[in-house]
């Protein structure tokens, strides 16, 4: 993984736990979650990321991390759900643009 890479992997990866964090991983009161959790949102911040250099609306990134946090991750409907989707994108997508 070239530094620029993992540079942005880490940025998202903090997007992911200060922003978005739909499980609570950052709840945990040690440093732990860092160690065993840290790659837990990986997969779907980097898939919002790549849609959003794609073209992908804001809209639809949002919709897909509601999506899985709903149905992929079984928890349901919950309250702020939709808004922090919406400004995990927003994070997401100041961090692409920064990057290009």
């Amino acid at each position: 993984m070239s530094d620029e890479a993992g540079h942005h992997l880490i940025r998202l990866r903090q997007i992911g736990w200060d922003v978005w964090d739909p499980i609570g991983i950052r709840a945990l009161n040690d440093d732990a979650w860092q160690r065993s959790a840290a790659g837990e949102y990986d997969a779907y911040l980097r898939k919002v990321a790549a849609d959003l250099r794609g073209g992908c609306s804001l809209r639809e990134a949002a919709e897909y991390l509601v999506h899985i946090e709903r149905e992929h991750m079984g928890l349901g409907v919950n309250p702020g759900q939709k808004a922090r989707a919406e400004v995990t994108v927003l994070v997401i997508q100041k961090c692409v643009t920064a990057s290009s």
